[in-house]
């Protein structure tokens, strides 16, 4: 109940939150989370959480009245699964090693010794008890595990180089680049980034249109970077991943300094026209479609 009541505290302050969604909660920029997700609609992991302690504390309460160390055994195998389970739905920053990130590592020895304390604490537990509670844990693992590999994990959206991609990115829209002239940058990763300023996707403002290439990165790569950045309309160009990234994100473009009243040279048919921010045109560089 106290873990429980811990992640409730965690998902007030803003903390140990989870990747972008679809529902969630975002944050304002004063919560102390990285630029690239201020005002991003966030998985409320924190309370998934909670709510799965919350079931844990129940069963274990179910089964205070039982054999000594029944309880115990089920807490710490089940907070076991859950929290492996739930460490691929956090955005924050993971220590690592070996591929899996130390809450993980702590969490199978966990499980180890909540296996090693069942064989000498309960002996001669009820076989279809087992069975049944073995189904449910190994269930939920393997659900963790999908989850994982659904997130198509690379070490491109890791938060330190999710942070320099969204650096570039920012810095990239404070030139105001035109669709017929892109802006380009290039990540510590060696990912090529083109940007452009098009017209807003609701018909009002303006967002940013970011395409990614590195040839020698999956393209699978370079769509979780999409992903991971809560870009919209994520999706692969011939040569290229394209996204959208919303006005209101970006300081050059939402904020009282965006150059809504500048105009924006283009080039057409080989003459130079002035046009103002809103009537920039949609379309893509060819060198990264």
């Amino acid at each position: 109940m106290f873990l429980a009541a811990g992640r409730v505290g965690c998902f007030v302050a803003g903390c140990c939150y989870g990747v972008p969604a679809p529902v969630g909660v975002a944050y304002p920029a004063g919560a102390g989370l990285p630029a690239r997700l201020v005002g991003v609609s966030l998985l409320p992991i924190q309370l998934v959480e909670a709510a799965a302690l919350l079931a844990v504390g129940a069963v274990c309460l179910a089964l205070a009245g039982g054999r000594p160390a029944e309880a115990t055994v089920w807490f710490l195998l089940a907070y076991a699964v859950v929290r492996f389970g739930t460490e691929s739905l956090r955005a924050d920053e993971r220590p690592s090693m070996l591929g899996l990130s130390i809450p993980r590592w702590m969490c199978l020895f966990q499980a180890v010794g909540a296996a090693v304390l069942a064989g000498y604490a309960l002996p001669g537990a009820d076989g279809r008890v087992a069975v049944a509670a073995a189904a449910v844990l190994v269930s939920a693992a393997v659900a963790g595990l999908v989850l994982v590999v659904m997130r198509r994990p690379t070490t491109l959206t890791r938060p330190d180089a999710l942070d320099d991609t969204w650096s570039v990115i920012e810095s990239l829209a404070c030139s105001w680049p035109s669709a017929a002239c892109p802006a380009t940058g290039t990540t510590a990763s060696e990912v090529r980034v083109a940007a452009s300023v098009v017209p807003g996707a609701r018909g009002e403002g303006h967002d940013l249109h970011v395409s990614l290439s590195a040839p020698d990165r999956p393209v699978a790569d370079l769509l979780a970077v999409g992903d991971a950045l809560a870009g919209l309309e994520v999706r692969q160009g011939e040569r290229a991943v394209h996204f959208r990234v919303e006005g209101s994100r970006l300081q050059a473009i939402h904020g009282p300094s965006a150059r809504d009243d500048v105009q924006t040279a283009e080039s057409a048919g080989g003459s130079t026209v002035l046009v103002s921010p809103p009537l920039v045109r949609a379309k893509f560089s060819s060198s990264m479609s």
